[in-house]
């Protein structure tokens, strides 16, 4: 089914293209009808294309010319797909209106060989044929109508009055396509059209089939737009480390859904996540795609854990290099802020890119404006961004936001700002939920026309006896030390069950760390939904699959960690780098 954006209904069933007018039983005159009926089609043709107007384009067909109309379209054309051309003998399926004003599409049918209907739309011209009814019976269906062969340009004044009707199959006809067929039917007594009025009725027909064709790709566009959606909008992972997260999403524009903000929480290694919030120029889906490619960048550049500054300006590279190769697009320009919590140290580190400032709010209830170091727009090319390091204790909660949030027409942006402060200082104690649907609730949107999203991270950290760590040095018998200090850790745990197989993975990890590192080692394990074990050494060089040349099989501490871990990875650091794994504690 195809939806019409302008009524929200399902074409098959909002649209029902059917309408009688009663029997005549003398010939109507058709002169003056016409020029009526050609002025009033002309006009109709800029109007706004929904539903009701392409019937009541149909509806000018009747009386003057008819005293029955109804439309037949492809199943193509209901379900939206792109017309295509008619192959001849092709099966054809149509959904036809009923015999009766408001009676709706009846089920797809297929259309036989020598049908009325196939032969217009094949043929792409107007059928004529003539059919007889027998006394009390009904009108002769569609697909046996039998032919009338006489000349379509007698003048009227000679038209002879047939004992039977006559029927007429227009194409629907668009950009060379056929999209159905429009028929009239004439009861007996009335005279048949002229050339001149077919050239009318077949003028009803374009625009009505321009009318419909712009349903059709109005319709196509809803469903792209809300596969856009379900694929762009924010799904924020549970279960996080240390932290719990409530967002919130409106879009500007409330018919496609889609626009230009985003927010994003991404698990990084080491039990850390990373926020980040951005707000694309613009709205719609040319915003949205932009968008995307940006939220799709920094969620790939997140685990390679960069600072906050670096990974803006890759950010920024990024843009700049999207704007040289597709210079006639809209421009890349963006704000964005991108923060890391680490819920071991309780920092969080963020950076900013022209983007206004979060609302950090203490366990007090006391808001304020975080003071970032100012960083120019994604897209300028200038690169500047820092990165400002904070502490937040646990309870404490940070909102991220876009400007849609404070935005107020006749209002600087530093109104709308102080107001967030106001708000948020009332929210430490409430569901997450509830904050951000409040938040939101006080967004006008006649006042703040613009997309709006919203993040609140609330912090909780990991408790300090959930944590181990220890600076080792580096030795052959490290490997051994390590993990006899694992394995006393995890009996204080309680995570007897799992002890073998973990001190097996921190003595695999730590003896290749000795033997291909540098420097002193540290290990530090943390306890929370998986078992997070961290290796650290002075150097740069990550860890690569080495293949064993006799069996052609991975090295084995590459293979314990894929088989026996929930994921595993290495990332460099400023001191060197950081091999770590998660093992799962679900039973």
């Amino acid at each position: 089914m195809i939806e019409s954006s302008s009524v929200g209904q399902p074409l098959d069933s909002s649209l029902s293209m059917a309408s009688a007018a009663p029997t005549v039983d003398r010939p109507v005159p058709l002169r003056d009808a016409r020029r009526d009926v050609v002025r009033l089609v002309l006009s109709r043709l800029d109007g706004a294309a929904d539903l009701a107007g392409a019937a009541s384009v149909v509806d000018l067909c009747v009386p003057t010319f008819a005293d029955v109309w109804q439309v037949h379209l492809l199943d193509a054309t209901i379900h939206g797909d792109a017309p295509t051309d008619l192959v001849s003998g092709a099966e054809l399926r149509v959904r036809g209106t009923g015999d009766d004003a408001g009676s709706g599409f009846r089920p797809a049918r297929r259309l036989p060989a020598g049908s009325v209907l196939r032969e217009a739309m094949e043929s792409q011209h107007v059928v004529h044929r003539g059919w007889l009814r027998p006394s009390g019976a009904g009108p002769a269906p569609d697909d046996r109508a039998v032919p009338l062969d006489l000349p379509l340009d007698l003048p009227l004044d000679l038209e002879p009055v047939r004992p039977g009707g006559h029927l007429l199959a227009v194409p629907l006809m668009c950009g060379g396509h056929t999209l159905g067929v429009l028929t009239l039917r004439c009861e007996p007594g009335r005279m048949r059209p002229s050339a001149s009025d077919v050239a009318t009725i077949e003028q009803v027909a374009t625009v009505t089939a321009l009318r419909l064709d712009h349903l059709r790709l109005s319709a196509v566009q809803a469903v792209a737009a809300a596969a856009l959606r379900r694929t762009l909008l924010p799904v924020v992972p549970t279960g996080l480390n240390g932290v719990d997260v409530g967002t919130r999403y409106r879009t500007a524009r409330r018919g496609d859904g889609v626009g230009g903000d985003w927010l994003d929480a991404i698990p990084l290694p080491g039990g850390r996540t990373a926020f980040t919030v951005g707000d694309v120029m613009g709205h719609g889906t040319p915003a949205a795609v932009l968008m995307s490619v940006l939220r799709s960048a920094i969620a790939a550049l997140a685990p390679l854990h960069l600072d906050p500054a670096q990974l803006l300006r890759q950010l920024d590279a990024l843009a700049m290099r999207f704007q040289a190769d597709r210079p006639r697009q809209a421009n890349w320009l963006a704000t964005c802020l991108y923060a890391v919590y680490d819920p071991v140290t309780r920092t969080c580190e963020v950076a900013t890119a022209g983007h206004p400032p979060p609302v950090l709010t203490g366990v007090d209830g006391r808001s304020s404006l975080l003071t970032l170091p100012s960083g120019t727009p994604i897209g300028v090319g200038a690169g500047r961004f820092r990165t400002a390091r904070l502490l937040v204790p646990d309870g404490s909660q940070l909102i991220l936001y876009t400007d849609g949030l404070i935005e107020v027409r006749g209002q600087d942006l530093e109104h709308g700002m102080t107001a967030l402060c106001r708000r948020a200082s009332a929210t430490v104690r409430r569901p997450l939920d509830h904050v951000c649907q409040d938040l939101l609730d006080q967004v006008a949107a006649s006042e703040h026309p613009d997309d709006v999203a919203i993040l609140v991270a609330r912090f909780r950290g990991v408790p300090a006896d959930r944590v181990a760590a220890w600076t080792l040095t580096a030795d052959p018998d490290l490997a051994g030390h390590a993990g006899w200090l694992t394995a006393r850790v995890l009996q204080r745990w309680g995570l007897h069950r799992v002890a073998d197989t973990v001190v097996a993975l921190v003595d695999e990890l730590v003896a290749n760390v000795v033997r291909h590192g540098a420097g002193p080692v540290t290990l530090r394990l943390v306890h929370s939904d998986a078992l997070l074990c961290e290796v650290s050494d002075t150097s740069a060089h990550l860890p690569t699959e080495q293949v064993d040349r006799g069996t052609g099989r991975p090295g084995r501490g590459l293979e314990l960690l894929s088989r026996g871990t929930r994921s595993w990875g290495a990332y460099r650091t400023d001191a060197g780098k950081v091999v770590w794994f998660e093992y799962p504690l679900a039973a």
